[in-house]
């Protein structure tokens, strides 16, 4: 007999787990299917003793931070243990070099240092940059908060950045945060760079104590506290409709769950076009993808054990090699990239427990 869940949830990373674990508490009959031989999805980590994270830089960790707020909700701020991170980061281009205090203001004057006839732009950005993350945050408050992002919902970071300065180096510094969207300024969408920007400089950055897998253990804890289940090397196969509405889900090995909701953490790709539109089901109702989704570029991470202490003024440095990051860009896709813009962490800085 298939189990009778009220909501299947599919990947085990740090939304699926995080949607779970709050229905589980609210009653809810879920379980979680993921189909790695671990959870944490993009949160991942690597080998035993040390084990490496992919993600250690954590954002909205502060007192009004959405993470704070996450974990509060889902019942696990007392289960992992956030190390605040300050400076969030240094950042190092071809003449200049900054620390990124977690306070703005501090940072703003660090920046205003470096470019003093630049002052008031750098103000008036560390301003909007605020104003347009807090509204992100709020967006079901509704008015007035949806008014700053209005101003800027069609704007590129590059066009956004017209409005401050045209000093192409101050232009670098205060984009310096692409790399972790993945889009140089004149692709990047401001209100995604403006949320990211947030997150980090005005909700407090952290690492977690003992990585990636005490945030996806505790999550997944709670879930199985509150009667829910979780598996690994769990694959779904396919979403099952009938009549046009979802009945369950099957596994690829066979079993079958039913269910009259699912959460599907999976790509829109994966989502729509093979877990909806398996065994020859179509994903009639749901809006074609192609063309209106564009995959984006791979990154390559390098994870190395050193023998010895590094000696950094943070855990995470951001270098770049040239101020055009369009063409810093364009090399990075490149078969033999020179590497013009890359992301350096130390991960056990400030805990060096974690490589023992």
């Amino acid at each position: 007999m298939a189990e009778i869940l009220d909501v299947a949830v599919i990947g085990g990373g740090v939304a699926g787990l995080t949607a779970a674990a709050v229905l589980a508490k609210e009653g809810r009959r879920v379980a979680v299917f993921e189909k790695h031989t671990k959870l944490g999805g993009y949160a991942q980590y690597f080998g035993q003793t040390p084990a490496f994270d992919a993600s250690p830089l954590v954002g909205g960790c502060g007192p009004d931070g959405w993470t704070r707020a996450a974990l509060w909700e889902v019942g696990i701020v007392d289960r992992v243990e956030l190390l605040p991170a300050d400076p969030v980061y240094q950042a190092v281009f071809p003449d200049h070099r900054y620390l990124a205090p977690a306070d703005p203001e501090r940072f703003r004057q660090e920046l205003t240092v470096l470019w003093p006839g630049e002052a008031d732009g750098i103000r008036r950005f560390f301003a909007e940059m605020e104003q347009i993350g807090r509204a992100y945050f709020r967006l079901a408050d509704g008015p007035p908060l949806l008014e700053p992002l209005a101003r800027v919902h069609d704007q590129t970071l590059s066009a956004f950045l017209d409005g401050f300065t045209r000093n192409e180096e101050l232009r670098t510094a205060l984009s310096a945060l692409w790399l972790y969207a993945g889009l140089p300024p004149e692709r990047l969408s401001a209100v995604h760079y403006a949320m990211l920007w947030h997150t980090l400089h005005h909700q407090g950055a952290a690492r977690l104590k003992g990585g990636a897998q005490a945030l996806t253990g505790a999550l997944a804890g709670v879930v199985t506290e509150y009667g829910g289940t979780v598996e690994t090397e769990a694959q779904v196969q396919r979403i099952v409709r009938q009549g046009g509405k979802i009945t369950g889900v099957k596994l690829e090995d066979g079993r079958e769950h039913r269910t009259g909701a699912v959460i599907s953490t999976a790509s829109p790709h994966d989502t729509f076009e093979e877990l909806l539109a398996a065994e020859g089901q179509t994903a009639a109702g749901y809006p074609p993808l192609r063309g209106g989704f564009v995959a984006s570029v791979s990154a390559m991470a390098v994870h190395l054990l050193v023998d010895g202490a590094l000696e950094t003024p943070a855990a995470s440095t951001i270098l770049h090699a040239t101020y055009d990051l369009h063409d810093a860009f364009v090399d990075l896709q490149r078969e033999e990239s020179d590497y013009p813009a890359l992301v350096c962490t130390v991960q056990d800085y400030g805990a060096p427990e974690q490589a023992p």
